[in-house]
């Protein structure tokens, strides 16, 4: 999926939370996006104490964010 201009101006956690609410999927699935999620600020955060700056932060969020995205929907299409 691309993103929006309004998107790309937003925080990559903002963004994908918005992507992953929308998504309509069993109560697993959501529970596995959960966790997800909550990996993906913590991540984030130890990124941050590490001294990255918003921006890279953004970044490699975005890029761990888009390859599971990508497993997810392989998990979803053998379900």
């Amino acid at each position: 999926m691309t993103l929006t201009e309004d998107q790309k101006a937003l925080p990559a956690l903002t963004v994908i939370k918005e992507m992953l609410d929308a998504r309509d999927e069993s109560a697993l699935v959501r529970q596995s996006i959960k966790r997800h999620y909550e990996h993906l600020e913590s991540l984030a955060a130890s990124l941050r104490k590490l001294g990255m700056d918003g921006r890279d932060v953004d970044d490699n969020i975005m890029q761990v964010f888009r390859e599971y995205e990508r497993e997810l929907a392989n998990y979803i299409s053998t379900v």
